[in-house]
């Protein structure tokens, strides 16, 4: 007789393309268009316009009716979206063919107080994130973002100071290639693995002028991981500053996984630091090609085991020395 809407999105029944309906009456209404929220707003207003925002993005999905004809956008106004200052409860989990546009990094913030996740993606599509920071975000997996099967487009997005339990502090990718432009990945943390991104089961996330950053695995991969036939694609790429305890403290590779440079478009990989492979481990065969590494001829101490290497360098960070070397 009642199901909480009339048209169900796969937000109330996953995968939707498992269910059929036949409902009577619905709790609540749902909106064929795009929606305005602000922390200011109010979840019983309409909702469709500037001029009447809801209040949380939560409620915003439980009624937006986004499908493959119709595909809608979620406007955010400026702000903090969090548990403290609007009620906002995490994660958002998105559906597909949604948009969430905010009004810049340094202006629309959805902080999780470090009880959930920030985004949670699970075998959605067509789905793009612009103009937001995600930060404070805290679970096992994915703490700022959780993508399993997904593909989103993510532009304008800083993900920062978020803290896996275990594995991915930023970004956790399991069978996913989401989109990555324009993005900074900093200051985030993984207790175990992937402090940055974390990418495995044939993942390949693309990126394009992205910062990886001051990012902290207590294991493996300070920024980076790639594991399970997984090759993320770089280009105008900067790693820098990350640290991982065990091996790889800017990238970290298995033996079924690689990274693809950009040839024009070039990377810079400098100031990483690991118990080995200070800049790049590599259980594979590599091509590392950079505008910038931390020197111009690599040792096993920047990148190991250097036999797995091939290095196609312009510039670097520090001078090397080529004699013997006194210190006090």
């Amino acid at each position: 007789d009642t199901f909480t809407v009339k048209t169900p999105t796969s937000y109330y029944a996953s995968p939707i393309e498992n269910f059929s309906f036949d409902i009577k009456n619905s709790i609540l209404p749902q909106i064929n268009s795009d929606i305005y929220v602000s922390p200011s707003g109010n979840d019983s207003n309409e909702g469709t316009s500037e001029d009447s925002p809801l209040k949380t993005i939560q409620y915003a999905l439980s009624v937006i009716a986004a499908n493959n004809d119709n595909p809608y956008t979620i406007f955010l106004y400026s702000g903090t979206y969090s548990p403290n200052t609007n009620g906002e409860t995490f994660p958002l989990s998105l559906f597909s063919y949604i948009s969430i546009k905010g009004k810049g990094e340094n202006k629309t913030i959805l902080n999780a107080n470090g009880e959930k996740n920030v985004l949670y993606f699970n075998n959605v599509q067509h789905i793009k994130i612009d103009g937001i920071t995600i930060t404070n975000g805290s679970a096992n997996y994915g703490a700022g973002i959780y993508c399993d099967n997904s593909s989103p487009s993510l532009s304008n997005v800083t993900i920062t100071k978020n803290t896996a339990n275990r594995i991915g502090g930023g970004i956790y990718c399991d069978s996913s290639s989401p989109s990555l432009s324009n993005i900074t990945i900093s200051g985030n943390t993984a207790n175990w693995d992937a402090g940055g991104i974390y990418c495995s089961y044939n993942s390949s996330p693309s990126l394009s002028n992205v910062t990886i950053s001051g990012n902290t695995a207590y294991s493996l991969g300070g920024g980076i991981y790639c594991s399970y036939n997984s090759s993320p694609s770089l280009s105008n790429i900067t790693i820098s500053g990350n640290t991982a305890y065990s091996f790889g403290g800017g990238i970290y590779c298995d033996g079924n996984s690689t990274i693809n440079f950009a040839n024009e478009n070039r990377c810079n990989i400098y100031s990483n630091s690991a118990l080995s492979g200070n800049d790049i481990f590599s259980e594979a065969d590599i091509n590392i090609i950079v505008d910038t590494f931390t020197v111009k001829t690599p040792t096993s101490y920047h990148a190991f085991p250097i036999e797995n290497f091939s290095f196609d360098i312009k510039n670097s960070i520090l001078p090397q020395i080529n004699s013997d070397i006194y210190v006090s």
